[in-house]
């Protein structure tokens, strides 16, 4: 079961976050993504092995 405290519902803005892009190998945060865009679809992939 989620917990209340760290449930996102439809229309949340996800809390700030920073990945390494996969290609480029540079850092890409939510703010850099969301700077020229109407938003962003994360997607979570377990292991491919």
């Amino acid at each position: 079961m989620p917990r209340p405290s760290s449930t996102l519902r439809l229309g949340d803005r996800a809390p700030e976050f920073s990945l390494r892009d996969a290609v480029a190998d540079v850092p890409v945060t939510l703010d850099s993504l969301l700077a020229d865009r109407r938003g962003a679809l994360l997607v979570f992939h377990r292991g491919m092995w």
